[in-house]
């Protein structure tokens, strides 16, 4: 926890996907620069 609100790219914190704004049903892949990380999601 922390005193101030940071940017989700100033974080030690690894975010793979965000709900996109146009279709909250639609998840994105997001990049920023550090260590790629590959995630999925499923479903049936």
């Amino acid at each position: 926890m922390r005193n101030k609100v940071l940017l989700w790219s100033d974080t030690e914190y690894t975010y793979l996907k965000r709900q996109s704004a146009d279709d909250p049903g639609r998840w994105v892949k997001l990049q920023d620069g550090r260590a790629t990380a590959v995630g999925s999601v499923g479903s049936n």
